[in-house]
């Protein structure tokens, strides 16, 4: 690799970590309301209730990721702060699919070029 290349690499790396951190920073602190949603269902199971909206009523499937149900009673089986636990866990998401854009990018390109979709996507602003 060229000295010039590697150069565009690492600029694009440093790029990459500085957009990432960005997009953490700026969804840190905005929780959704289908997260409190999935924490109502997660509490009541976690109580040992069952997956319920209201206790003492039929069962409403009314969350949207089974998955965050999980990882949110798990959290409060724990005693960890669930909605910490789960913006930790969309930051994890947002890293494997930076890492998962990147390796289906090489697949056709070169390594700094298959950075470039990863920069759009950590550029997106919604």
């Amino acid at each position: 690799m060229t000295k010039k290349r590697a150069l565009l690499f690492v600029a694009l790396g440093l790029l990459f970590f500085y957009l990432l951190v960005l997009q953490v920073v700026a969804i840190w602190p905005f929780t959704i309301d289908d997260m409190y949603i999935s924490l109502r269902y997660a509490k009541h199971w976690e109580q040992g209730n069952g997956l319920l909206w209201n206790i003492g009523e039929q069962p409403v499937e009314g969350y949207s990721n089974f998955l965050f149900v999980c990882l949110a009673a798990l959290a409060l089986k724990l005693g960890l702060n669930p909605v910490i636990v789960l913006k930790l866990m969309g930051v994890v998401g947002l890293v494997l699919t930076s890492g998962a854009l990147y390796c289906c990018s090489r697949l056709w390109f070169s390594k700094a070029i298959s950075l470039i979709p990863v920069l759009w996507l950590l550029f997106y602003r919604d």
